[in-house]
């Protein structure tokens, strides 16, 4: 049944119902590998590079031997080792600068209001 509701979030997350996927992965108690890899994928539907990252090394501590997990958080780490990226987060750097914001404002983990921050699941800050 756990693993059910799992792959019923993943077909939410493939089709961006991303709200009613977080429901269903907060209803699974189980805390497995694959819990954490269905969360990692919500994470990057969002956008939430930081938080994806932490869920699959979750996984990978979970289940070691799963080459999935693996090639997915290799995959995430070339994503942030790209000049893509890292313009994007000196353009973010810049927006949040001339909105007022500081570069302190740009090291908290998503944005301040960012649900995992509401629900206690980030790990990237004191709960901003």
């Amino acid at each position: 049944m756990e693993e059910d509701k799992l792959t019923r979030a993943e077909a939410l997350i493939e089709k961006g119902e991303l709200d009613e996927a977080q429901k269903l992965i907060f209803s699974v108690k189980e805390k497995s590998g694959r819990k954490f890899f269905v969360q990692s994928k919500l994470y990057n539907a969002k956008g939430w590079y930081n938080e994806q990252r932490k869920q699959l090394n979750k996984a990978i501590s979970a289940d070691p031997e799963n080459e999935e997990y693996k090639a997915e958080l290799k995959e995430l780490d070339e994503l942030f080792q790209s000049d893509e990226y890292k313009l994007f987060l000196q353009e973010e750097k810049k927006q949040k600068r001339q909105m007022g914001g500081s570069d302190d404002m740009a090291e908290c983990c998503c944005l301040c209001s960012c649900e995992a921050c509401a629900t206690g699941v980030c790990e990237s800050c004191d709960g901003c």
